[in-house]
């Protein structure tokens, strides 16, 4: 381990030196301490000066830094809604040229439905006039057959009242014994049952199309047919056979309305399919086809008048009142000539037909 040479010479004046510092410096600690609360109690005005301009500082700093963050916000969220009102206004763009393209189409559609519509009323017309034609040579051939000078079963000015009632079978039922035993009943209901009827008045002949009950010829039935709903006539005693060449022309069938047209196109698909079956949809609509096209038409029969049974006529009338007082209308009948209007004295036609057969006494349905 060194050494340490010390002088001891001079020790005491070391000493004194040390002695005598130390009493300076802690005098100088003591004044030092006196002072600092004076010191704290009077801040320097530059030092708060420059204090109070850093916090001024540091504030406009935070409300800046809060202003740019808001403005950020906004910016942000214009952006958003310009981007989202260029995608609107792109979609808008596309919109008014869908429409206008749409206006376009539809302009030139309505322009094609009126010049069809004005098509559809011509052939209309035409088709009319041709169903009138045929009707009237279909007439001419019914006058030279039967005679209508030979066909006074009435008095010329005799005017038949008209029949209210619901149904048929219930007047059968309600007729005397005399009446069913000598008489066939045959209850034409008005259509869309049923294809048409034309007779000119009641005692008169005419012909009607393809009957959904077909009697053997020279057979003679009592013919009831219904005008308006609910409204009957009695015309007479008739017998009806097949009257070859004279169908049903197209343009008679065209202005039909398409309820009749059903309803036979109906009855003929039940008769192509097995019975007792509902014909399959297919089936009629081809057999409308083949209507339309004119492939296939709808037979004609003559309805040739045979008499006309008073005493059944005034037999009808008391069971009319008998079914219900109000049923028998006061006015009379007006003549009856089928066509597609279905009111009194236009379109008569039906589905069941209701027959009264005298050799067993009972009514029964024939269909």
């Amino acid at each position: 381990m060194p050494s340490i040479l010390l002088d001891v010479s001079y020790a005491e004046e070391l000493v004194e030196f040390w002695s005598h510092r130390y009493k300076e410096v802690k005098a100088e600690l003591e004044s030092l301490k006196a002072a600092q609360p004076t010191l704290a109690q009077q801040p320097d005005p530059e030092l708060v000066s420059q204090n109070e301009k850093l916090s001024e500082l540091i504030s406009l700093v935070q409300d800046e830094s809060n202003r740019r963050t808001a403005a950020e916000l906004e910016l942000r969220e214009l952006f958003q809604k310009s981007v989202e009102t260029e995608a609107l206004r792109q979609c808008a763009s596309r919109l008014e040229r869908e429409h206008g393209e749409v206006t376009a189409r539809l302009t030139k559609s309505e322009t094609e439905r009126s010049v069809l519509v004005q098509q559809v009323q011509t052939f209309f017309v035409q088709a009319s006039a041709l169903a009138i034609e045929a009707r009237r040579w279909r007439r001419d051939k019914i006058e030279d057959m039967y005679d209508p000078a030979r066909e006074a079963f009435v008095e010329l000015d005799f005017e038949s009242k008209a029949l209210s009632f619901e149904h048929g079978q219930a007047v059968i039922d309600a007729l005397p014994a005399e009446i069913i035993n000598n008489s066939r009943l045959y209850f034409l209901p008005r259509p869309p049952s049923c294809m048409p009827l034309h007779v000119p008045s009641i005692a008169k002949s005419g012909y009607w199309f393809f009957p959904t009950v077909i009697l053997p010829d020279e057979t003679i039935f009592e013919l009831v047919v219904e005008g308006a709903a609910g409204e009957w006539t009695y015309l007479g005693s008739y017998c009806s056979a097949l009257l070859p060449g004279y169908d049903m022309k197209l343009s008679e069938w065209m202005i039909l309305d398409d309820q009749t047209k059903a309803a036979h196109c109906a009855r003929i698909a039940s008769q192509i399919g097995a019975q007792n079956q509902q014909p399959p949809f297919s089936v009629q609509i081809d057999v409308k086809r083949r209507y339309d096209t004119g492939e296939w038409s709808v037979p004609c029969y003559s309805l040739r008048c045979v008499g006309f049974d008073m005493e059944l006529y005034e037999a009808l009338h008391v069971v009319a009142k008998t079914i219900s007082p109000t049923n028998v209308l006061s006015q009379p009948s007006t003549p009856i000539s089928s066509t597609a209007k279905r009111t009194a004295g236009s379109a008569l036609a039906g589905m069941p037909l209701s027959v009264s057969d005298g050799a067993n006494k009972r009514a029964r349905s024939l269909h």
